[in-house]
């Protein structure tokens, strides 16, 4: 296959939607505390307490070199490479040609590394599982990537932003790609975890912010889209390893209308929180499958402000 860079340099760094389709009020649906000290406080949030960060940054980063392993093959370099290094035209039967994408794409999510903040002795560890990812992926999915068929997954866009009204109340959600997996069209969200995929998939159909990506872009584009999750399962940390999986999650109408019934909710819980100017904490999100909430340090904590036992001024 012949690639052909025919598109400008494209944006870099990964961007932050308003409300990421639904992820905002899935706070709120989780713990209306953490919602408030999330996006209500100050205007601006708090800084996380608790847990470690290093693992989110490691999301990013394979985020970031998927998004742009996919611009490249669908011709789109990204900004600052040198220039005279890398061809205009890709070939993909040249195993040279494919080292230069896999270098590219994993100098992206390597920028991302380098610009966030995360337990300094995680670094080393970090670029090397990047690495190991990026290179396994482009692997694992070889043929898909580099001899196409009709039966696999052809990205179209990636990184796009789109923006609504929805229950008088503007969305901006920021999806992974869009393209086709097999003949049916799809929004794409790539997922990375640590635990086991069994159990992590579990939870995906009824989740807010992928039935919200999905409203969002057919209100947009009028196309019955479907949820394709690229899953990247760290299977573990000490010696690193690595595999994928794939789900398409189908929603019928239905879906869309109860997914519009559990905002209406959750707005009118949002509301009454700031009418009476009190934020409930549920007890039951302070852990999920073993994981501390990010917030479980400030607001269990009856020495810091945050502390919900200190009842701060809200």
């Amino acid at each position: 296959m012949l690639i052909t860079i025919t598109k400008k340099p494209g944006p870099t760094g990964m961007g932050t939607g308003t409300d990421a389709g639904g992820s905002r009020w899935k706070v709120a649906q989780q713990c209306l505390y953490k919602y408030y000290n999330k996006y209500e406080r100050n205007g601006t949030g708090i800084t996380k307490g608790t847990g470690s960060n290093w693992k989110a940054v490691r999301g990013s980063a394979v985020h970031e070199s998927l998004c742009w392993l996919y611009n490249v093959l669908n011709g789109q370099l990204p900004p600052g490479l040198p220039e005279g290094v890398y061809p205009e035209t890709f070939d993909t039967s040249n195993t040279k040609h494919i080292g230069m994408i896999f270098e590219i794409s994993l100098a992206m999510g390597m920028q991302v590394i380098k610009n966030s903040t995360f337990e300094p002795e995680f670094e080393e560890d970090l670029k090397k599982q990047l690495a190991i990812t990026i290179d396994r992926y482009m692997e694992h999915y070889q043929d898909e990537l580099f001899n196409p068929k009709d039966d696999g997954l052809k990205v179209e866009q990636t990184e796009i932003y789109i923006e609504s009204d929805i229950l008088h109340k503007r969305y901006t959600a920021r999806l992974d790609l869009i393209g086709k997996y097999g003949d049916v069209p799809i929004i794409g969200d790539h997922k990375t975890t640590g635990m086991h995929w069994s159990i992590y998939q579990k939870g995906l159909k009824r989740d807010l912010s992928l039935m919200g990506y999905v409203y969002n872009a057919r209100k947009k584009y009028n196309i019955p889209y479907q949820m394709l999750i690229n899953g990247i399962h760290f299977k573990s940390t000490k010696v690193f390893d690595v595999d994928f999986q794939r789900d398409l999650i189908t929603y019928s109408d239905y879906h869309m209308e109860e997914f519009e019934k559990s905002l209406g909710k959750i707005h009118s819980d949002i509301d009454c929180c700031k009418e009476n100017n009190e934020w409930p904490q549920n007890g039951e999100s302070c852990m999920s499958h073993m994981v501390e909430c990010e917030y479980y340090g400030l607001c269990n904590n009856p020495e810091t402000e945050f502390s919900y036992e200190a009842k701060p001024s809200l």
